[in-house]
């Protein structure tokens, strides 16, 4: 964990993936990099994003968080 990473404050299901992810034994992206990515999508206007590896599904989440509401997330594990 880095010192950007104690500033994060993720939401409930995000700490629920990543306690999957643990269960599961899969690597999952620090904090930072989770928020990154929702303010990427954010910053694009995603409207629809494909995402390969659905792993826990946290970063699905934050893509999720990042794109407007009519947007539309495909995940394929």
């Amino acid at each position: 964990m880095t010192y950007a990473d104690t500033w994060q404050n993720e939401t409930e299901g995000q700490v629920s993936a990543r306690q999957r992810s643990a269960e599961i034994s899969s690597r999952t992206p620090s904090p930072t990099a989770v928020a990154t990515l929702a303010v990427v999508v954010a910053a694009t206007s995603a409207k629809a994003v494909v995402e390969v590896g659905t792993g826990s599904g946290l970063t699905g989440l934050s893509i999720i968080e990042g794109m407007a509401a009519d947007g539309v997330l495909t995940t394929i594990d």
